[in-house]
């Protein structure tokens, strides 16, 4: 499944929907935080740095990963 990607400016809240590999993980975990303001599943929905979100992307699509801008409607 891919990364669902809402843009909020300045971070970017990103949702996994599933454990990443260890390495993966971890870069995910170390780089971001919970999304404190729904508060739900913050092993899986954690906010990101606009800057620190781009380079996470670019690493991960490497590796095969997609992302997918979360439609709201």
């Amino acid at each position: 499944p891919s990364f669902l990607v809402e843009d909020d400016g300045p971070v970017v809240s990103l949702k996994a929907g599933y454990l990443l590999p260890p390495a993966e993980e971890t870069f995910f975990r170390l780089y971001s935080w919970p999304d404190m303001v729904r508060k739900k599943n913050p092993r899986f929905i954690r906010v990101m740095a606009r800057p620190v979100f781009e380079a996470f992307q670019i690493l991960m699509t490497h590796l095969g990963y997609t992302f997918l801008e979360e439609s709201h409607g």
